[in-house]
């Protein structure tokens, strides 16, 4: 099946607002400053017949709407920040990791503020990048609510350039949440629904870590207790009709609900979020190595089975 794919190969801006200054035990960006990291393609695919994506502009993303493909704006570079996936944050250092400032996914001026610094040549130096992801399901006159998954093992983090070569220094950093936004239909109303996870391709779930908040010991970072897909995570997608709404909540690589409607298109809406964690080990211990990743996610749809169903 032919992907969508997303170029991520430059990145873009930022001026700094509600700054909290990093003291005591911090480590966070100390061995970091000067890293930058591009992540420089992805592919969203989705494997359903019955399932459609479309993608959209972002934060320093543009889509082409004919190619189903979204390229980072030029004049741009990745470099290690933090995604609070709870709270819906995003945490920013300055150039000199002096400080630390907390944004918002809403805040309006969101695109200034996720830049960390300017280079010589002009280059926008970036905490992350964002796109839109709506997946959509079109019922017929007949049916039942319909799950989505994200495919684990179909996903892939490579060194790009190689032949599926994993990275091993600040690659491991490479983070991507899908953030659960709100369920739309052609027509009408839904009461379809969203989670959000963050994806972890090439780290166990005891490295994991993210900044949830400012001040002395925060970006040391928390440990996930829910929505992680780490590299260890055990995704098993289920058959059409073979678990019902309890087993399908409770599967690691749950996404959301498409609930039935006949005659309907139901769309899952989501911000998708890609950055280097700055709480990662490699990211703290690599200043001088740069990984570049191409990465693929892909995306199922399975038919919910009645609750009187195992």
């Amino acid at each position: 099946m032919k992907k969508s794919r997303i170029i991520i190969p430059a990145l873009a801006l930022i001026a700094l607002s509600t700054v909290a200054s990093v003291t005591g035990t911090v480590a966070w960006f100390t061995a970091s400053r000067s890293v930058t990291v591009t992540a420089s393609e992805f592919a969203v695919t989705k494997t359903s017949s019955n399932l459609t994506v479309t993608l959209g502009n972002g934060e320093y993303t543009t889509a082409n709407t004919n190619t189903k493909s979204v390229s980072v704006n030029s004049k741009t570079i990745l470099t290690h920040g933090s995604f609070d996936h709870v709270n819906k944050n995003f945490y920013v250092p300055n150039s000199t990791a002096s400080s630390v400032t907390e944004v918002s996914i809403n805040d309006e001026a969101l695109t200034t503020k996720l830049v960390q610094s300017t280079d010589s040549d002009s280059n926008k130096i970036v905490t992350a990048v964002t796109w839109s992801m709506s997946l959509s399901v079109t019922f017929s006159q007949s049916g039942r609510d319909m799950a989505l998954f994200f495919d684990k093992a179909g996903s892939s983090a490579y060194k790009s350039g190689t032949n599926n070569v994993l990275p091993t220094k600040t690659g491991l950093g490479f983070r991507v949440a899908f953030v659960a936004g709100t369920p739309t239909i052609s027509a009408g109303t839904t009461t379809s629904s969203e989670v959000t996870k963050v994806w972890a391709p090439n780290r166990n779930a005891t490295g994991c870590k993210y900044v949830n908040g400012t001040g002395e010991g925060a970006m040391d970072g928390t440990t996930y207790t829910s929505g992680l897909i780490a590299s260890d995570t055990t995704v098993t997608i289920p058959e059409d009709e073979k678990a019902n709404a309890a087993a399908v909540a409770s599967n690691p690589g749950y996404l959301g609900t498409f609930v039935f409607d006949a005659n309907k298109t139901v769309n899952l809406n989501y911000t998708v979020v890609a950055w280097f964690e700055g709480t990662d080990e490699e990211i703290k211990a690599s200043a001088d190595t740069m990984e570049t990743l191409t990465a693929s996610m892909k995306f199922e749809a399975r038919t919910i089975a009645p609750t009187t169903q195992g």
